[in-house]
């Protein structure tokens, strides 16, 4: 069995909860939106990713930091994860906090955020750049991002991965052109890759590639992912049937491919396993399934590699 690869996760942790409910609108003025069942879990890029990296045979560093009121509530998420929580720091305040909700052309979202130090932020990523790998996750949080910027500057380990996530729309055009020149690989959603190509001012997705120096990865949902990568594009298609946007199948997918890459498989082959590890986390009935490797290879065994690829 190989050994796992030093993999650093840096990048806040929240708490989110989703309506349990698609609106038209939202209440006129003063109305109340009156809503039960409401529950809340542990998340944020860094969390889910590293979780997904756990679940696949990787031992992940989740370098973070949560308010000491709500540290609890993160030390049970990180037991029951079977996350190691001792890189994730205590600071004043609360946690930050998601509320989603859906509507009928799409969905918004309300954040609450803790306030994070720039020293607090350095030492962070001081601590995550250490590691062979690391991951610097989306952050709302403007004293995390400066430090990202910083730090990718001069980050002399083997690979640096940028996945800004959702957050990619809170970041500066100077933090974005800053990181994108030094991440070895950039991953991004075919949203997110339009509006990296709005800011840096090319085309599209391929003249986007050509402007940075390492990898880009664009997933696009049932039409499976593009691999750009020294001029060349690879893909692979959706090994889903299913066409919903699911929350946490792009986390799934990126940290199926940084495992499958940390141990030496060729490139096209680690997007094949990345987009069957997508595909069983979304075509579970569960929310937020635990994927493992044997799951995977199991999807694997029923695929025709000759009629998808044809």
């Amino acid at each position: 069995m190989s050994r796992p690869a030093d993999i650093a996760v840096c990048g806040e942790i929240m708490l989110e909860s989703t309506l349990p409910m698609i609106l038209d609108q939202l209440p006129e003025a003063d109305r109340t939106l009156i809503i039960d069942g409401v529950s809340l879990r542990t998340g944020g890029p860094s969390f889910n990713i590293s979780r997904q990296l756990l679940d696949l045979g990787e031992k992940p560093r989740l370098v973070s930091f949560v308010g000491n009121g709500s540290y609890s509530l993160i030390e049970s998420a990180c037991v029951e994860a079977g996350l190691d929580q001792g890189e994730i720091r205590k600071v004043e305040g609360a946690i930050d906090f998601l509320f989603t909700i859906h509507f009928n052309d799409g969905f918004r979202s309300f954040y609450q955020r803790n306030f994070l130090e720039i020293n607090q932020a350095e030492q962070l990523v001081a601590s995550a750049t250490t590691s062979a790998i690391v991951i610097l996750a989306g952050s709302r949080q403007p004293a995390l991002r400066q430090a990202y910027c910083r730090a990718s500057q001069t980050y002399a380990g083997d690979f640096l991965v940028f996945s800004p996530n959702y957050a990619l729309f809170d970041f500066g055009k100077e933090e974005i052109l800053t990181l994108c020149q030094h991440a070895g690989l950039i991953a991004v959603n075919e949203r997110e890759a339009r509006y990296l190509c709005d800011v840096i001012g090319v085309e599209d997705d391929t003249k986007l590639a050509s402007t940075v120096p390492g990898m880009l990865l664009v997933t696009r949902r049932e039409r499976g992912a593009d691999l750009f990568v020294a001029g060349e594009k690879l893909t692979v298609p959706a090994l889903s049937a299913s066409s919903d946007d699911v929350f946490g199948s792009g986390d799934t997918f990126l940290a199926a491919f940084l495992r499958a890459h940390s141990k030496g498989a060729p490139l096209l082959d680690a997007l094949i396993f990345a987009a069957a590890a997508a595909a069983v986390f979304i075509d579970t009935d569960e929310t937020w399934p635990r994927i493992t490797v044997s799951m995977v290879e199991a999807k694997l065994k029923t695929i025709d590699e000759e009629a998808v690829f044809k």
